[in-house]
């Protein structure tokens, strides 16, 4: 009997064993943190992925407190207590600190547990590790922050203060600046955090034709040899520990480094090009005094973010060279109507006894003081609506000279041939502005560009309008040209957007065209809409000209205007044929 008693009790400590092992296989297996805590908060079992997650082996974490291994102990317990209070928990955010300074975000799902009598003996809790999906939030966070802060500032140095400070508030680092390129090529900081006044006064006139140095190799894309181990994939200098680095090279080598950050205690350092299309505009500084701070993934985002950088700073940079052509072409303008003013007068002084030129004359001189603020479509009205009056006042004394001659002593003939003079030197006068007016229409674009992605970029902008309008866009195969690929999608996006626009009572249909002939492309924009009249044919390329009332069709009147001057700045000419009532099909030519 005992012999039986005895081989009973060794099968149920073995099935007591297997179910050991079986339940401890398990916990083993799970890749995330498993933790069993008695209720009063000690630990009592965790499997491998914890000791990982903490660096601190089983032996140590069993019996130990709960709470202890994360960067927010009373947040652990609260948690920790609520299990008992609600028999669970989900999803609850912890960070759990390793030995080694790390830390890993997880989301805790605990319940409790039971004797066999149902009596509670403590909470099982698994955690799942949320580092890299916080990580992509905080890349996304800061991306579209990034998007913002153009379209909300109003000058460069607000932009880039708020940059620097989105990057700061993301990286933590200590000290950081923007270094943009200036026409003079020096490298100076537009906007910067963190670096002493000793320290600016030695780094913030850098020339990347006179010194040397990672900052200026960065932006030149010129290395040096010893530049490679410290040089990313995206073009990026990223460098653990500067002294250690500049000490490990000989003194000739030395010399390509400033060695002004490693002077001022910053250890890591890390510059990042910022690049607009195939420009380097300038370059992101960072440094911290801790060593290895800025880690290679760090690295690698703000490098994918820097062109957006890059473009806000292309935006701003256009904008002030825009504010500057229209300060020129405002004084040309106002120089050259003051020019024409005076020699209206003294026109009008020789040619008094004809009354309906002076009219005429005071008529052009009123409407050229309205139109000074376009030099092209002033030169046009005085081209074309001067040019008439003055064949007409010409030929008559021309006339009265032939006719009268015998009877006119020699003081009248003075007066006629002092008309005749003035009204030639009219002529040419006129003949020069519009001469003027072309200079510099046709500079020369470098590089090419695929018209079938500016076209699509064009869309993009056009995207809601579109939508809203059901409008259905086909096109053919475009080609690659030497454009602007800048100026030809405002070309599309400004065609595009009338014909959307000035649609009739279906939704739109909109085709871009595109034929070759020898020397040129010819391409074309058909719609459906409410069309033109054939008269108004050339006026709505006319800079203000309008066919319809702002309440009716909204707009500046400055659209097809634009889309002349770009197709005559690549060499090209616009056109459009169109009936009302049976749409468009605006032309221009590109040469190739």
């Amino acid at each position: 009997m005992s012999e039986i008693s005895g081989i009973k009790r060794k099968r149920t400590e073995e099935g007591l064993r297997n179910a050991y092992n079986y339940s401890r296989s398990l916990l083993e297996a799970s890749l995330d943190p498993l933790i069993t805590i008695s209720t009063d908060g000690k630990i009592t079992d965790v499997n491998k992925a914890t000791e990982l997650a903490t660096g601190i082996p089983r032996a140590r974490l069993i019996g130990s407190n709960f709470p202890d291994y994360f960067t927010d102990p009373q947040k652990a317990n609260d948690g920790y207590q609520r299990v008992f209070e609600a028999g669970f928990v989900r999803d609850y955010l912890l960070t759990i600190r390793h030995v080694a300074g790390s830390e890993t975000d997880v989301l805790y799902n605990a319940t409790v547990y039971r004797n066999d009598k149902g009596q509670i003996e403590g909470v099982f809790a698994a955690a799942r590790d949320v580092t890299e999906l916080k990580a992509a939030e905080r890349r996304s966070n800061f991306t579209n922050a990034l998007l913002k802060l153009f379209a909300q500032k109003t000058s460069l140095k607000e932009y880039l203060d708020s940059v620097l400070q989105v990057i700061q508030d993301w990286t933590s680092c200590q000290a950081l600046g923007i270094r943009v390129v200036d026409a003079d090529q020096r490298i100076p900081y537009g906007s910067f955090r963190g670096f002493s006044p000793d320290f600016l006064a030695l780094e913030d006139n850098l020339s990347l034709a006179n010194d040397r140095c990672i900052c200026l190799r960065a932006i030149a894309r010129k290395f040096e040899a010893q530049d490679f181990s410290i040089l990313t994939a995206g073009g990026s200098f990223r460098c653990d520990n500067g002294p250690a680095f500049v000490s490990g090279m000989s003194a000739e080598k030395q010399a390509d480094y400033r060695g002004h950050c490693i002077k001022f205690g910053f250890t890591s350092l890390t510059v990042i090009p910022i690049s607009y299309l195939d420009r380097i505009l300038g370059a992101i500084h960072l440094a911290d005094s801790r060593e290895a701070f800025f880690k290679p993934a760090t690295v690698e985002f703000l490098e994918s973010i820097s062109p957006l950088i890059g473009e806000a700073l292309q935006r701003f940079h256009a904008e002030e060279e825009l504010a500057k052509y229209r300060g020129r072409l405002e004084e040309l303008v106002q120089k050259r109507t003051v020019e024409l003013e005076a020699a209206n007068m003294q026109l009008q002084r020789e040619i008094t006894e004809r009354k309906i030129a002076d009219e005429n004359l005071r008529y052009t001189a009123a409407e050229l003081a309205r139109s000074n603020q376009d030099l092209e479509q002033f030169a046009y009205v005085a081209s074309h609506d001067l040019q008439e009056p003055l064949r007409a006042v010409s030929g008559y004394i021309q006339l009265l000279q032939q006719r009268y001659i015998d009877k006119l002593d020699e003081k009248a003939l003075r007066y006629i041939a002092g008309a005749v003079d003035g009204a030639a030197r009219m002529q040419r006068l006129i003949t020069d502005l519009l001469a003027f007016s072309r200079m510099g229409a046709h500079e020369r674009i470098g590089g090419s560009a695929d018209l079938s992605a500016a076209l699509a970029s064009a869309m993009e902008n056009l995207k809601v309008s579109i939508q809203e309008a059901k409008a259905k866009i086909t096109s053919d195969a475009l080609p690659r040209l030497p454009v602007d690929s800048t100026q030809i999608e405002q070309l599309f996006q400004n065609l595009i957007g009338n014909a959307v626009k000035f649609r009739g009572k279906h939704a739109p249909e909109i085709h871009i065209g595109a034929n070759h002939r020898p020397g040129e492309w010819i391409f074309s924009v058909r719609d459906n809409g409410i069309g033109i009249s054939p008269q108004y044919a050339e006026r709505i390329f006319m800079i203000f000209q309008r066919l319809h009332t702002r309440r009716k069709y909204p707009g500046t009147g400055i659209g097809l205007a634009i889309c002349k001057r770009i197709v005559e700045h690549h060499g090209g000419k616009i056109w459009v044929t169109s009936s009302p009532e049976k749409g468009s099909i605006f032309y221009f030519t590109i040469p190739d």
